[in-house]
């Protein structure tokens, strides 16, 4: 069986939204620059993923993405990729120097693949094109061709056309990978306007804390692993690693210690030792919560003082009263990392884009600890906005 993989990439790019706290680095199936724009644009198109800035974030259909039929999506993407004019194989350089002189590119990608034959090699086809069909890229380029000596150039165009084509099928698993066409069972499918059924396979959970997942796997299962384990590798497998780190991060990001259990139980038995440490990691989680901006809040004063025994804290952190300390945003980061190397799991907003930061000089901060030290509990979160205020009056 066949299973497209680009659909997988997407499932990985989704569960790694473009945001400020975003450091993983996403594994493609093919990392390239080319592909991965190729990739965006069509998950764009097809509603699956949206751009933000530089980045991306999933588009309003990813949710149904992750729930539907593979197959169904792999059918809407291949249509998508006939159809589409305003993607073009060629480099810019290429457009430019043909601009005008042959057909849009959805109809030059119907035209190959009409006159596509099994046992060719992609040399073999290009020739076979030209003497049955001399005049398909031609037809409108007789400004090239009038110029005898640019004839040489312009036959290499075509044969550039044909060889990005044939390897877009490969890659959206239509075509076999080889020197000859030969077409997929899956691709043939597609070709006749049905949509292909995939087996699917389940992840299996290791007690070393590693995660074996089939490249057929639910894609939720996919996803769910992008987002609270880290990868290892993707050689005819995937292969993925639950550490303490990996978890946290989940966590800062809203996913509870139960429910990564739930989802590790829904696939089999779970190793009692990752079930002890997920639960041991969960419990001392969210007793230490970052507000936006400046504010570090902790469950009880004794954990507090506990925290101000550390030298790199005591540098970055003025204390306000028993359970409340402020933080310059610049220092965030710095926190965050000093915690961790303490064995301290700290709750973070989900996102920092969007909010009002503020930045306190030495001199705002004690003023700032003389107006809040008596009232502080009884304000309600977020308190940026409620600090301003108070900021303006000292």
């Amino acid at each position: 069986m066949v299973y497209p993989l680009f659909i997988n990439d997407i499932v990985k790019l989704g569960a790694h939204p473009s945001d400020s706290l975003h450091r993983s680095r996403v594994m493609l199936t093919d990392p390239s620059p080319e592909r991965l724009k190729f990739l965006l644009y069509f998950a764009g198109r097809l509603k699956l993923l949206s751009p933000i800035g530089k980045g991306w974030r999933r588009g309003e259909k990813f949710q149904a993405f992750l729930r539907e039929d593979p197959g169904r999506w792999w059918s809407e993407f291949f249509r998508v990729f006939m159809k589409e004019d305003g993607w073009d194989e060629l480099p810019m350089v290429v457009k430019l120097k043909t601009m005008g002189a042959r057909p849009c590119p959805s109809e030059v990608r119907r035209f190959l693949l009409k006159n596509l034959r099994e046992g060719e090699t992609s040399g073999e086809f290009s020739r076979r094109l030209k003497e049955e069909n001399p005049n398909f890229y031609r037809r409108t380029g007789n400004w090239i061709i009038r110029r005898e000596r640019r004839r040489p150039e312009w036959e290499e165009l075509e044969g550039r056309i044909i060889n990005l084509f044939l390897r877009e099928l490969k890659w959206l698993s239509i075509l076999k990978d080889g020197d000859s066409v030969e077409f997929t069972g899956e691709g043939r499918a597609l070709l006749e306007g049905k949509i292909p059924e995939l087996k699917r396979e389940k992840p299996l959970v290791k007690p070393d804390f590693e995660v074996l997942l089939p490249l057929n796997a639910e894609q939720e299962a996919l996803f769910f692993l992008e987002t609270v384990a880290e990868p290892v590798s993707a050689q005819g497998f995937y292969i993925y690693r639950i550490t303490r780190e990996s978890i946290l991060g989940a966590m800062e990001k809203g996913t509870k210690a139960k429910e990564i259990l739930r989802q590790l139980g829904s696939w089999g038995p779970v190793p009692e030792n990752i079930r002890e440490n997920i639960l041991r990691w969960g419990a001392r989680f969210s007793k230490i919560r970052l507000r936006f901006g400046i504010i570090l809040e902790v469950e009880d004063s004794p954990l507090l003082q506990e925290l101000m025994h550390i030298k790199k804290l005591r540098q970055v952190m003025t204390p306000i009263n028993s359970r409340y300390a402020l933080v310059n945003v610049e220092d965030i980061e710095e926190v965050r990392k000093a915690l961790r190397s303490g064995d301290y799991y700290a709750e973070v907003p989900s996102s920092w884009e969007g909010k009002r930061i503020l930045f306190l000089s030495p001199e705002e901060a004690r003023a700032l600890k003389r107006v809040l030290s008596q009232s502080l509990e009884e304000l309600k979160f977020p308190l940026n906005l409620i600090i301003e205020e108070v900021l303006e009056k000292i």
